[in-house]
């Protein structure tokens, strides 16, 4: 069965997520002052670890951020972010 599940992100370049095969990423969001992703996925499928990068607006754009999808724009603060995750 297909359920939501947030994860919470931190504010780095980049870090691993654990989340299941089958995750659509649907939204990355504030949460109370934390940067959260939103995913629909099936729990009992295997996880795979899934790179995610948060750019500042105005920050260098990586060259190995071809190989990822944008997921969202968040504002956090003053501060807005985009942010990409790698493909399975």
């Amino acid at each position: 069965m297909r359920t939501i599940h947030k994860f919470p992100l931190s504010l780095v370049d980049k870090q691993i997520v654990e989340m299941p095969t089958d995750a659509k990423i649907l939204s990355v969001q504030d949460q109370g002052g934390v940067l959260v992703l939103w995913a629909m996925l099936d729990p009992r499928h295997p996880k795979r670890p899934r790179e995610v990068t948060i750019i500042g607006t105005g920050h260098p754009v990586p060259e190995d951020l071809v190989e990822h999808s944008y997921v969202d724009t968040a504002r956090l603060g003053p501060f807005v972010w985009h942010v990409f995750a790698s493909r399975f």
